[in-house]
């Protein structure tokens, strides 16, 4: 959107109250046309008016793409206006959050987004509970595919019950609207809390022990998370890590291998090679489980985002992640732990949870024991850094 282009809309909108912007993008797009589209989101912006991409697919791949470039909802044609006569009256025209309850929960605000659907905080009317609810686009709703994945995401994030799980509470439906109510946790994401700088070493170890004991309830479970990354697992303010979004999690055979490969890989930076040809056992979730360790004492991610598809695999493919790369800082114990974890061959890899909390316990008890003499190594960004 050039500036001009900008500017007209600001003008049209403080002289006629419009309440929604809608842009006709034919997808699939071409290469040159990747820049100018994926600044819908912060363009946008600019007007403070929710805005709906218009397009004449409707695949559930279609719909995700659209709301990736920022779009807030998603109408297919020839039907448009009846399409966003029918949503405006479940969002409120001109607002942010919806304006009706959904079953027994009160919207109060959006506190996030992603592919299908969008979060919100709201409080349960029957007990007085904040709870964040992930409603899935309306956009989707007459998809059964994305309903089934919606559905599932409830079904497998219910079954787990564990301190370093965001819990379910409920899930629902309220006329085209799916929802699952979900605890509502107070706090920022990994890619939020490294963003600056990059994770002490002691408290990387103590957020990697969680989520891999969190990862070790879900296979006990028959459950791979399958998407293991920084935005996906929450750091509240006691420093209580919760894993999150079950959106492409599956179920495990007695083998320990998902009942139907092939079906998303989660973030490619992330992914283990052999997720990223749809198979894998937990062994793909250690994987990215050390990507997540790598961002948070190395404050980067553990290959660069720019990559092809095939340029990536590539790289995962020929070996991990370069450890010398990394700050001297980082602890000789905790480089060790995550190349042990990155491995690209599985059965070279760490092979259990097990391990992974062994190593942890006996480098945070050497951290703590008065026999061994530590050296403070230095202060990077603000941070402690310790030899173990």
């Amino acid at each position: 959107m050039q500036a001009e282009e900008r500017q007209g809309i600001e003008r049209f909108v403080a002289h006629n109250g419009v309440d929604d912007v809608m842009l006709d993008i034919m997808l699939p797009r071409n290469d040159n046309t990747v820049a100018g589209d994926e600044q819908v989101g912060h363009e946008h912006n600019a007007v403070g008016l929710p805005v709906t991409i218009i397009v004449a697919k409707d695949k559930v791949e279609d719909v995700i793409k659209a709301l990736h470039l920022g779009a807030d909802d998603y109408a297919v044609k020839p039907n448009v206006v009846q399409i966003r006569t029918d949503r405006l009256g479940f969002r409120g025209a001109g607002q942010a959050t919806p304006v009706r309850m959904l079953g027994n929960y009160r919207i109060r605000e959006r506190i996030g987004a992603g592919g299908m659907g969008v979060v919100y905080s709201a409080v349960d009317t029957r007990t007085a509970r904040a709870v964040a609810l992930k409603v899935l686009n309306p956009s989707l709703a007459d998809d059964q595919v994305a309903v089934g994945r919606f559905t599932r995401e409830a079904r497998l994030a219910a079954r787990v019950r564990h301190a370093n799980v965001v819990s379910v509470v409920a899930a629902g439906r309220e006329g085209a609207v799916h929802f699952i109510a979900m605890e509502l946790v107070e706090g920022q994401n990994l890619r939020q809390t490294c963003e600056e700088r990059p994770m002490a070493a002691v408290a990387a170890l103590a957020v990697t022990r969680q989520v891999a004991a969190a990862l070790a309830a879900m296979q006990q479970s028959g459950i791979l998370h399958r998407d293991v990354k920084p935005e996906n697992v929450i750091l509240d303010h006691n420093n209580v890590a919760k894993i999150t979004d079950f959106g492409i999690a599956r179920e495990t055979v007695a083998a320990g291998r998902i009942t139907d490969s092939g079906l998303g890989v989660g973030s490619l930076i992330y992914a283990s090679p052999e997720q990223m040809r749809g198979h894998g056992d937990h062994r793909a979730d250690i994987y990215s489980l050390g990507c997540t360790l790598y961002y948070m004492v190395h404050g980067r991610d553990p290959f660069p985002g720019h990559l092809s598809l095939d340029e990536m695999y590539r790289r995962k493919t020929a070996r991990s992640p370069r450890i010398d790369a990394m700050s001297a800082t980082v602890p000789t114990g905790v480089r060790s732990l995550i190349l042990s974890m990155l491995k690209p061959k599985p059965r070279r890899r760490v092979q259990s949870y097990a391990d992974i909390l062994t190593s942890i316990d006996n480098m945070l008890a050497r951290r703590s024991s008065p026999r061994r003499a530590w050296v403070f190594a230095a202060v990077v960004a603000g941070a402690f850094a310790w030899r173990i």
